[in-house]
């Protein structure tokens, strides 16, 4: 943590420096202390501060300065930093505006000029308000915060990409968070500019794109290499699987995804049935190790990136990307996963991301802790929410008709907080049935997009067949995928 601010201001060279000279002598092991010749940029100072995280402990002003009097100041920089200790520099004439600036303004002590020698006149009553503010001081949450409404579709947006990477933040809600309002009056943000995301360094990212949030917080955007041994499009475990077996394997690997890692997994509070892992295990962590060891081997993760076609020149394959960019790959692993059926109810469009949430989104699931959520459909994701944030469960009649409730694994835990008992299923052929239909929907649109030599993932990971043998054992054919996975859902 960065030591506390101690920020002195004077119109006067020489009372600004010989005033800096002194706190320094005595505080510069706990506190940096920093001077401004002006009111105007101490005012801009505050603000940057403020803006960074950064802590203000003290505000020593002069009174009489060109432009703006130090009670101006003082009572200013009160609004920003509310418990910051506020102190006035003032000569034999200005007493009386002192003490009168201890009512208007919440003044905690006034200095008479000149203060020598600074061991009597100066540091006793510094050490005694440094001291106060310690008490009463509570550290701020520094880092990314994100400013913006809650029912705003593209907070939730912007939220979701941060999760979605594994990038920590803190939400503030505008409309109900005092911080959040200083924040952006110190950083200037306009309330169309929101969500604004606040950086470390004090830049605000306004209304920010998924490329600028990318850019700004480090993730790698552009490839760095022309040629790739393998290229796999999507991040969720099956493709994450393929670039650790890739990577390991010594080729020259690279994953891509529009999101981020994880895919629909990542959204899940706790996974029980992944191999390996039998106490369970949450997505967020599952992607982090996946996506951690992936890197170890070489791999290289771009995002967001989304891949606009496809084209096969003598036996490589040209992948074209956003913004007209082009990667060459000698193979190719298409893991794209699934996307959400939306709902079809009149309205409801206009709410997404505004109230109305797919996948039971980790982002906005605090926000609605001791309130009375709708959760429709029976699935895995929705009694793990129930239980993890104690919410109400209202099973659709679509959900129950169909039977899919959820799965064994899940039934202590969802059954004490649900109003009825789900109805009793085989999870593996309501998963088998669930995987085939979306199989199938994306198979059937991509069929004539991709070559028949483009191999595609017939299961979410790699069985232990050996190394070589991996790709024998879970790859196949677009086209004999196609003609299987039909059989299978005939069968189903």
């Amino acid at each position: 943590m960065a030591e506390p601010i101690i920020l002195v201001v004077d119109d006067d060279p020489q009372v600004l420096a010989a005033i800096r000279r002194d706190l320094r002598s005595r505080y510069r092991a706990d506190y940096r202390v920093l001077a401004a010749n002006s009111g105007e940029a101490a005012l801009d100072a505050v603000k940057e501060l403020k803006a960074r995280g950064d802590t203000l402990a003290m505000l020593i002003s002069d009174q009489r300065m060109p432009a703006m009097l130090g009670v101006d100041l003082l009572t200013r920089c009160r609004e920003i930093y509310p418990v910051a200790r506020r102190v006035l520099l003032t000569a034999y004439s200005d007493v009386k505006a002192a003490v009168r600036a201890i009512n208007e303004a919440h003044l905690d002590h006034y200095f008479e000029k000149p203060w020598d020698p600074p061991e009597e006149h100066l540091f006793p009553a510094i050490d005694e308000l440094l001291a106060a503010w310690q008490a009463e001081y509570r550290p701020e949450v520094t880092g990314l915060r994100l400013v913006g409404h809650q029912w705003s579709p593209r907070s939730h947006q912007v939220k979701d990409f941060l999760a979605s990477n594994l990038i920590p933040y803190r939400w503030l809600d505008v409309e109900r968070d005092p911080e959040a309002r200083q924040l952006l009056e110190a950083s200037g943000v306009a309330p169309h500019e929101l969500p604004t995301l606040l950086l470390e360094n004090g830049r605000a990212l306004r209304n920010p794109d998924q490329q600028q949030l990318a850019e700004n917080l480090g993730l790698a955007t552009s490839a760095a290499h022309e040629l790739y041994d393998l290229v796999i499009v999507g991040a969720g475990p099956a493709g994450l699987a393929a670039a650790v077996y890739g990577a390991s394997e010594g080729m020259r690997t690279l994953l891509l995804d529009g999101h981020g890692p994880g895919g629909q997994a990542a959204a899940s509070s706790r996974i029980e049935n992944y191999l390996g892992f039998p106490s369970g295990v949450s997505g967020s962590e599952l992607t982090r190790r996946a996506l951690a060891q992936a890197q170890r081997f070489g791999a290289e993760f771009l995002v967001p990136v989304s891949v606009t076609g496809l084209s096969v020149d003598r036996g490589y394959k040209r992948l074209r990307l956003d913004e007209g960019r082009e990667i060459v790959t000698r193979a190719l692993i298409a893991a794209t996963g699934m996307s959400y059926r939306e709902h079809e109810a009149s309205g409801i469009a206009d709410f997404t991301g505004a109230g109305v949430y797919y996948g039971a989104a980790v982002t906005e699931a605090h926000s609605c802790r001791e309130r009375r959520v709708v959760v429709i459909g029976g699935g895995n994701s929705a009694g793990h929410r129930m239980f993890e944030y104690g919410l109400e469960r209202l099973l659709s009649a679509s959900a129950e008709k169909a039977g899919c409730n959820t799965s064994g694994y899940g039934h202590s835990k969802t059954t004490r907080s649900s109003t009825r008992r789900p109805t009793p299923c085989s999870f593996l052929s309501v998963r088998a049935r669930i995987a085939a239909g979306c199989l199938l929907q994306f198979f059937g649109t991509a069929k004539d997009l991709f070559s028949p030599d483009v191999m595609w993932p017939w299961q979410t990971g790699f069985p232990k067949c050996g190394r070589r043998a991996a790709n024998r054992c879970c790859w196949r054919p677009a086209s004999q995928a196609f003609s299987q996975l039909e059989m299978y859902a005939q069968a189903q």
